[in-house]
């Protein structure tokens, strides 16, 4: 399109050349590689101009952002008696292969507000589905990276749930006879356990409540990449023993990469290796899972 609105010859054959299949890799090396924007495309091709009709019909709209919301159970109402939200977000600022430094445009905003800003927001339904029943029987939680913002509410969710059962009871302690809470397995990646091990310490007090274990892949801090998938894989056993014997619910949140493919292919792996399940059968009984409600996923691009 961009071709049609400049006089300049050289700059108009450059950009007709972007649109021939033989010069596929330079459109990618030029654009996807380096993550130009178009702006950067329209300051380089300066003789290029584009009628605002043309523009406000063809250039796409800055979408919304969405993020997770990050705190439940008791998190959800602060000192005051006002409803909160908690977010975990990353901020984006990287460098790229023309040494141009990139900047999210939403978390660089949020990044320079003073406390106590004011912000326009809205709500929109989550794809978890989180039913009581999910809370009281045991949760394979895996959530790499911020990922592992949604299965924090989870989690506090659950501890709330114990609490209230607690009470109920009479009881001064959460244990799990008691509460009728199950096990939850939290499995976490990110590239350093120094850098980006997001709640670490809010882990380890839970742990004093709540039956949790959490297991880590720091996919950085050693030779070898480690990944989430890698560690159900590692803790086959264990998983297999929460999902199939004791019918528990499986969590999957994070980036819509690769990630969760890799994940359920780990998973059909734990059902072939402690079962007999073939790796049809293994690949239905998760299938059969996520029909009743027992594989939950929610990812994001």
């Amino acid at each position: 399109m961009a071709s049609h609105f400049t006089e300049n010859q050289y700059q108009k054959d450059r950009l007709l050349e972007f649109t021939r299949p033989e010069y596929i890799d330079e459109l990618y090396d030029y654009t996807a590689r380096p993550r130009r924007s178009i702006l950067e495309v329209l300051q380089e091709f300066d003789s290029v101009k584009i009628p605002w009709q043309w523009a406000a019909a063809v250039l796409p709209e800055l979408r919304g952002r969405q993020f997770s919301i990050a705190g439940g159970g008791q998190l959800k109402t602060d000192n005051a008696g006002h409803t909160s939200f908690e977010l975990l977000v990353a901020i984006v600022k990287y460098k790229t292969v023309i040494k141009k430094i990139r900047e999210g445009v939403c978390t660089r905003y949020l990044a320079n507000l003073s406390p106590g800003s004011h912000l326009q927001v809205s709500l929109q339904k989550g794809g978890l589905g989180l039913k009581t029943i999910n809370l009281t029987k045991p949760l394979v939680l895996i959530g790499p990276g911020t990922g592992v913002a949604p299965i924090r509410s989870i989690i506090w969710e659950r501890l709330q749930l114990a609490e209230s059962q607690s009470r109920a009871e009479d009881s001064e302690h959460l244990a799990l006879e008691v509460s009728g809470v199950g096990k939850m397995l939290l499995i976490f990646g990110c590239r350093s356990e120094a850098a980006d091990f997001f709640f670490r310490d809010e882990w380890a007090s839970i742990r004093n409540k709540l039956p949790l274990e959490v297991q880590a892949a720091f996919s950085r801090d050693q030779v070898h990449k480690v990944y989430v998938q890698d560690v159900v894989r590692a803790q086959r056993s264990e998983i297999f023993r929460l999902l199939h014997d004791l019918e528990g619910t499986v969590f999957v949140c994070g980036s819509s990469g690769k990630m969760p493919a890799a994940v359920r292919v780990a998973l059909t792996d734990v059902f072939q290796s402690c079962s007999a399940m073939n790796e049809e059968q293994a690949q239905g009984y998760l299938a059969q899972m996520e029909r009743s409600g027992r594989y939950k996923q929610e990812t994001w691009g």
